[in-house]
């Protein structure tokens, strides 16, 4: 969303075992929004050859849509949070 590294997003949001290097629930997750397991009908799979970084903006980018809708304020993390917890 604000082309933030992952580990200033883990950061963020206080991500475990902040003295290992990377994220591995980020990538799962991302594999699972791929699959069809995730967010389901509101976040489609990107095409085939996508990177991950490029997968998780078009997923910032649903979410965004689907929790400004909803969200009672113009703060972008709170209309994602919101977003995914719809599409949850």
């Amino acid at each position: 969303m604000e082309k933030r590294s992952l580990e200033q997003v883990r950061e963020t949001l206080g991500g475990r075992d902040e003295e290992r290097r990377g994220w591995p629930a980020a990538r799962r997750w991302v594999d699972a929004i791929q699959a069809g397991r995730m967010f389901g009908e509101h976040v489609r799979p990107c095409p085939t050859g996508w990177s991950r970084v490029c997968i998780a903006e078009h997923v910032v980018s649903a979410l965004l849509d689907l929790g400004r809708r909803a969200a009672n304020c113009d703060d972008a993390e709170v209309q994602v949070f919101m977003g995914a917890g719809l599409a949850a």
